[in-house]
């Protein structure tokens, strides 16, 4: 049932049928109808109904779509179990309803996508609604330029933005450093850093300096959701003249998400979360970036320092940090 030919199988089945109902020399007892309810019965209904659709000229959908089975009711059925195939029908009700119920329903995909941070299929249907708005809004203006009669209310602005801003603010604010980083790494640091400027500034910021707590904490966080063993053993010199980066016990890959992530919360200001992260990376330049940002973090900074002594790539990361302000 799991065969990923099974879902070529139900394809197959449906352009059969649609080709057989279609031509002049039709094979009696292989309809369109019929192969749609044997396949309900399946588990890949949803994906042969779209493949097929998205395959086929839009004059042959009426088979494939019959009377209460239209493409918006069968990408709702499918939306919260199988979320990347119900963004496939998005194409197809483009064309079946018109690019009105397009957005509202992509909208609609996306908040459920964010639920479930799926964020690579995230971004593909943030692109989808801005191309399918742009072309909404231009065919708007077009007709409203070339009527001499009160045109139709241009259409509702997107919320894209805003849904991608509430739910990175959430990561952020929740310290959901590891989805905030797979977030970042399927949209890249300039588009949100896009979003969240375009979100308004009220009730952004602290009214507080961090204590050690809170910064001791947010590192365990960072090694706790990384996996990123403490930094016991160097590769390098074991007298204690290493670069305090040959302490990293984490893997290259780990590595370059947390450097993309530290230089994000960098650029966005977020200095409780930069610092924690760079503590981690034992990256003295971007704890005094951090600390550039927000000088109150120091008192929080040596406190959690003091309490990592133990660990000879922390006592070095200190130490190069203490001779640096000297």
């Amino acid at each position: 049932a799991d065969s990923p030919l099974l879902s070529y199988s139900a394809e197959l089945l449906l352009f059969l049928a649609l080709d057989n109902e279609t031509s002049g020399n039709a094979i009696p007892g292989l309809h369109v109808s019929d192969a749609l309810k044997f396949l309900r019965h399946t588990k890949v209904f949803h994906e042969a109904v779209v493949g097929c659709a998205r395959k086929v000229e839009v004059k042959y959908w009426p088979l494939l779509f019959p009377s209460g089975t239209d493409p918006k009711r069968l990408m709702n059925e499918c939306l919260h179990s199988k979320p990347h195939v119900s963004a496939r029908f998005l194409a197809v009700i483009q064309g079946y309803s018109g690019p009105g119920d397009t957005i509202s329903l992509g909208e609609k995909a996306l908040e459920e996508c964010l639920a479930q941070q799926n964020y690579p299929l995230c971004e593909q249907l943030s692109g989808f609604l801005h191309r399918a708005h742009e072309a909404v809004t231009t065919e708007h203006d077009e007709a409203a330029q070339a009527s001499w009669f009160a045109s139709a209310p241009a259409p509702p602005p997107l919320t894209v933005s805003h849904m991608l801003a509430v739910h990175l603010v959430w990561l952020l604010d929740s310290a959901n450093l590891r989805s905030a980083s797979d977030m970042l790494y399927a949209f890249g640091e300039g588009a949100l850093v896009g979003v969240l400027e375009e979100r308004p500034k009220a009730n952004r910021g602290r009214t507080r300096p961090p204590s050690v707590t809170e910064v001791s904490g947010l590192i365990g966080t960072v090694h706790s959701q990384f996996a990123i063993p403490l930094p016991l053993f160097s590769d390098d010199s074991p007298a204690g003249s290493c670069n305090v980066s040959a302490w990293w016990a984490g893997d290259a890959s780990t590595r370059r998400s947390l450097s993309s992530l530290c230089s994000f919360l960098l650029r966005i200001k977020h200095t409780v979360l930069s610092i924690s992260v760079a503590i981690v990376l034992l990256d003295p330049p971007s704890v005094s970036d951090s600390l550039k940002q927000q000088p109150s973090l120091n008192t929080a900074l040596q406190g959690a320092l003091e309490g990592l002594r133990e660990c000879p790539g922390y006592r070095a990361l200190e130490k190069e940090l203490l001779g640096s302000e000297s």
